[in-house]
């Protein structure tokens, strides 16, 4: 009877309602200050505000899951079974990528298990080392694309003004191509720039001039995006 009751306190911790939700609120916070920090200083070339916005959701799940598979022996036996049928569907295309979804895992997990002190002070030093790194990364490295804008309305993108939003927005300029027909005038270039943002901000310069412009980016290993 004994062993009995052991077992049973053992397998059943009552969960604080207040401790919880201040733990869910933090995460929340948390994860939605480095879904900004990825959005920021992250060099991935994906959709990274798309990738950033499952952080905060990634996040309180796994606390979820670690306050209430803590409070029971059978119930973490169960995740055990549960977790061996999970598959990923979509590959992490990128390793910062994943570095990213383990911190976000990490804080999930440092509070649902009581661990607040810990997580806090290690989520704040990497956040700085996210900043700093990303800092020096922005004013070290540049990343090399070719650029290629089409237009049907010659008379609308002229060399003279595509070359003033290209000196606006990238470090470094090469003029492959350049067509002018009576069809249609097609710029072929090679850039350097050290943030990705600034093909977004270049795109729509060219658009203002002329609406009905096209402009691909491709890298250097030939996928375009």
């Amino acid at each position: 009877m004994e062993e009995l009751g052991i077992t049973n306190q053992v397998s059943n911790i009552d969960i604080s309602i207040a401790s919880f939700a201040l733990g869910l609120i933090s995460v929340g916070a948390m994860t939605y200050v480095l879904g900004i920090l990825f959005v920021r200083y992250s060099q991935s070339v994906s959709n990274k505000k798309s990738f950033a916005n499952n952080f905060v959701l990634i996040g309180v799940t796994t606390m979820l899951i670690i306050s209430i598979v803590k409070s029971s022996l059978a119930l973490s036996l169960g995740l055990v079974g549960a977790l061996s049928i999970i598959r990923f569907r979509t590959a992490i295309k990128e390793p910062e990528e994943l570095a990213y979804l383990f911190l976000t895992i990490s804080v999930g997990l440092g509070f649902g298990a009581g661990q607040y002190k810990v997580t806090v002070l290690a989520f704040i030093l990497t956040s700085a080392f996210i900043v700093l790194r990303g800092k020096r990364l922005k004013k070290n490295i540049a990343t090399n694309m070719y650029v290629t804008i089409q237009s049907t309305e010659p008379q609308k993108l002229t060399l003279d003004e595509t070359k003033l939003v290209l000196e606006k927005r990238f470090e470094g300029i090469s003029l492959r191509r350049f067509d002018n027909t009576s069809e249609g005038v097609e710029i072929s270039l090679e850039v350097s720039f050290s943030d990705i943002d600034e093909l977004n901000r270049f795109s729509s310069d060219i658009k203002k001039i002329d609406p009905g412009a096209s402009v691909l980016f491709i890298d250097h290993s030939g996928i375009s995006f």
